[in-house]
């Protein structure tokens, strides 16, 4: 073997390793500690982190120490130290995925003091992913902060790059309820993404397209304009060259159906809201995401209790209960005191509508649109 391997090299190197399961073998055999291995390796994490949020941290945790592996002639553009603060950076992602913040947070400064004299995308790439994290914090300002820096970066680099800090800052606007701002970003992103570039353009270009639908729904109630944001998500769902790359039961494909059936329930279409609800939670539960799990629950209590299945609503609330223990909102935030209002509520068996939407729009004042 070449004393360095480019990447075409080190995808037929790792091709038939099963990630993570097999991941030690990365660490126990100096064959695999090359640069471009180590990149081959964290695009397959990013992957999974995004279509599979557990199996993506258990890769995602021992990236750091592979970094640790290479020694610097196996190195290309990159220092074996900036390696690491590369997978230090998937590591906060993928515990942020699992909503372990401030385990992320520390990740995440270890990454940024790693990161000094990186290329020009591994920096964007880091301030993507922090935004990411100060999203799921509720920083917005401190988001706000992230992708700015990752834009001026972006624009040193190409159209590509810079269009993906702009879905950035276009999720930025959302969660800071400027809906106008945010479509206005995710379209003009929409043009600079090179969906061909490889499979982060593709996974991207389908992430605005959803985006677009997520935020269409989420800011009206007009019908024509649940409509719009239907055929969004649908033109998502249709996106051949983007989707192939999602498994069935993937996040990806989970958060299709369940965004489809929010719209079907804003449309009246009761029966294939419950229908889609009933399908994504069973998605979530099977892939141990325990807050989309709560939010999708909230949703199909919403529409049984619409339909007079109030002891079953009641039942929903019973499941829930550890699930929002597990979650650990804190209990002065408006949405611990909504869940449990409804826990309490339904488990007596007078629970109400408003009773419900009000659990479901605070606790998803927590969420984010596809990322």
């Amino acid at each position: 073997m070449a004393w360095l391997v480019d990447l075409e090299q080190a995808e037929e190197l790792i091709r038939d390793i099963e990630l993570p399961a097999e991941v030690e073998r990365l660490l126990s055999e100096p064959r695999f500690w090359h640069e471009a291995v180590f990149l081959e390796v964290c695009r397959r994490c990013d992957h999974l982190i995004f279509t599979e949020p557990r199996k993506g941290f258990e890769l995602s945790e021992w990236l750091p120490r592979l970094a640790d592996r290479i020694p610097p002639e196996h190195c290309g553009i990159r220092t074996p130290g900036i390696l690491k603060g590369r997978g230090f950076a998937l590591y906060a992602t993928g515990l942020r995925g699992l909503g372990r913040h401030d385990e992320a947070e520390v990740a995440c400064v270890a990454s940024g003091l790693l990161h000094r004299g990186a290329p020009l995308e591994d920096r964007v790439d880091f301030w993507l992913r922090l935004a990411h994290l100060r999203l799921n914090q509720r920083d917005l300002d401190a988001a706000r902060e992230a992708v700015e820096s990752a834009l001026r970066v972006s624009r040193r680099i190409d159209a590509h790059e810079m269009g993906k800090a702009l879905m950035w800052r276009g999720l930025v606007h959302w969660h800071s309820e400027r809906f106008t701002e945010a479509l206005q970003d995710y379209s003009v992103c929409l043009t600079h993404l090179d969906a061909d570039r490889d499979e982060v353009g593709k996974r991207y270009y389908f992430a605005v397209t959803f985006n677009i639908g997520v935020a269409l729904e989420f800011s009206g109630e007009d019908t024509a304009v649940v409509r719009e944001a239907l055929g969004h998500i649908q033109r998502a769902r249709s996106l051949e060259h983007c989707v192939r790359h999602f498994e069935p039961g993937s996040l990806p494909v989970v958060k299709m159906v369940w965004a489809e059936a929010r719209c079907q329930e804003k449309l009246g279409e009761l029966v294939l809201a419950e229908t889609g609800y009933r399908e994504a939670r069973e998605g979530v539960a099977a892939l141990d995401i325990p807050f989309e799990y709560a939010l999708i629950s909230l949703d199909l209590a919403g529409t049984v209790f619409a339909r007079g299945g109030f002891v079953e609503v009641a039942q929903i609330a019973a499941d829930l209960w550890p699930v929002f223990q597990s979650l650990k909102l804190s209990r002065d935030d408006e949405a611990y005191a909504a869940a449990m209002l409804f826990y309490r509520s339904a488990q007596a068996l007078k629970v109400t509508a408003s009773i419900i939407e009000d659990a479901r729009r605070k606790l998803r004042s927590h969420d984010l649109a596809q990322g």
